[in-house]
């Protein structure tokens, strides 16, 4: 799957599991960063997306993100380091 992210913060998604031509994602919040399969609303929440009803918990007022096939970290607008699951 790859994901988008156009200048108005709505994803858009194709590749495995989706169409192969890019579509738009419905979620209601505006997207301001994409990390692998994360998510960084421009109120600085975050969410996977496989589950786009519900933040990910652990990780709130969120300045910046990072996901990869064996990690996931946010960075607090206070610029402290959280792991996904901590």
């Amino acid at each position: 799957m790859s994901l988008a992210l156009d200048d108005n913060g709505k994803v858009y998604a194709w590749g495995e599991g989706y169409s192969n031509i890019a579509i738009k994602i419905i979620f209601n919040e505006k997207v301001s960063s994409i990390s692998g399969r994360l998510l960084l609303t421009e109120k600085g929440e975050v969410f996977d997306i496989s589950n786009l009803t519900t933040r990910i918990k652990d990780f709130k007022d969120i300045s910046k993100i990072s996901c990869g096939e064996n990690h996931a970290v946010a960075l607090s607008s206070d610029r402290k380091s959280i792991p996904m699951g901590k």
